[in-house]
């Protein structure tokens, strides 16, 4: 892939990378890391802590996180949460959330709207959230939950509760979490993290890395990736993407979404969304979508592309995504779509008068 003034997501199994003022993500499983203004990664023991400053991405089969002020994504199986400063990404068949002071989402029936005001993904299977003066997410099976001045976690057995002044993420399965002054995760089979200032996140498998002035992240099977004057994700299956300016995101099964001023994403297995001011998201069985005011979204083929400016979400098996003035997410199967009709053509130029007669 090649990026322009925003991010952008390789494809399929890269094995190397290159960076360039941004954002570097390794693959498969490397097993050292070096590491220059500002981001380091320790491997799968988790003996090294890793900060960002800007953006970081994780792709799919990490079952780690990684955060920047800005985005975060969590890896493929997770059943928790990633949020970081405006994006928020929930997991599996989510049946139950609510939301206060910034994102909003509906379980799977979708019957009730999610409007946020910046960009929030919903991923499969989350089944519980809330949301208080910030952003809140619980994991698989959290029971209890308390937030207090931004954004509370609670490990799996949710009995104790973890506070953070900006930004946390919670990837699955994870037991226990450490924050400081920032942002903390750990990942599933991690026993141990420590943080300073800012953002420390094991991977799981990654064994190596490479950063530069940016953030960098190991993938899993990628095999391409080119990074320049931003950030770089390879995917593990996407088949198609185009970037333009900003991001491309497709997603997994969605066959139609419906978008309107900001971001739609369908969700598992809602039927419909409504979109407003925010973000709405559809999940896997929709089959045709209608966009509005900035997001087009085309299913597998990807014949029409758009763009964005802002935040891209990546996440697992994308195939395919358009994005337009925010951040879109088109799903692996959908199989049609809708965009709004081009403007009219301007009219013909007024022919030239006739010649006047000789004298």
């Amino acid at each position: 892939m090649t990026l322009a003034d925003g991010v952008a997501v390789s494809l399929v199994a890269p094995r190397d990378m290159t960076l360039a003022d941004g954002v570097a993500v390794s693959l498969v499983a490397p097993r050292d890391m070096t590491l220059a203004r500002g981001l380091a990664h320790s491997p799968v023991a988790l003996m090294a802590e890793t900060l960002v400053r800007s953006v970081a991405l994780l792709p799919l089969a990490l079952r780690g996180m990684t955060l920047a002020g800005g985005v975060a994504h969590s890896p493929v199986a997770s059943k928790g949460m990633t949020f970081a400063g405006g994006v928020a990404v929930s997991l599996v068949a989510p049946r139950g959330m609510t939301f206060a002071r910034g994102v909003a989402r509906s379980p799977v029936a979708l019957m009730g709207k999610t409007l946020v005001r910046s960009v929030a993904l919903l991923l499969l299977a989350l089944r519980g959230l809330t949301l208080a003066g910030g952003v809140a997410v619980s994991l698989v099976a959290p029971r209890n939950m308390t937030l207090a001045r931004g954004v509370a976690r609670s490990p799996v057995a949710l009995r104790g509760k973890t506070l953070v002044r900006s930004v946390a993420l919670l990837p699955l399965a994870l037991r226990g979490m450490t924050l400081a002054g920032g942002v903390a995760l750990s990942p599933v089979a991690s026993s141990a993290m420590t943080l300073v200032g800012g953002v420390a996140l094991s991977p799981v498998a990654s064994r190596g890395m490479i950063l530069a002035g940016g953030v960098a992240v190991s993938l899993v099977a990628s095999k391409d990736m080119t990074l320049a004057g931003g950030v770089a994700v390879s995917l593990v299956a996407p088949r198609g993407m185009t970037f333009a300016g900003g991001v491309a995101v497709s997603l997994v099964a969605p066959r139609g979404m419906t978008l309107a001023g900001g971001v739609a994403v369908s969700l598992v297995a809602p039927r419909g969304m409504t979109l407003a001011g925010g973000v709405a998201v559809s999940l896997v069985a929709s089959r045709g979508m209608t966009l509005a005011r900035g997001v087009a979204r085309s299913p597998v083929a990807l014949r029409g592309k758009t763009s964005v400016r802002s935040v891209t979400l990546l996440p697992l098996a994308l195939r395919g995504m358009t994005l337009a003035g925010g951040v879109a997410l088109s799903t692996v199967a959908s199989r049609g779509m809708t965009f709004p009709p081009p403007p009219p053509p301007p009219p013909p130029p007024p022919p030239p008068p006739p010649p006047l007669p000789e004298a």
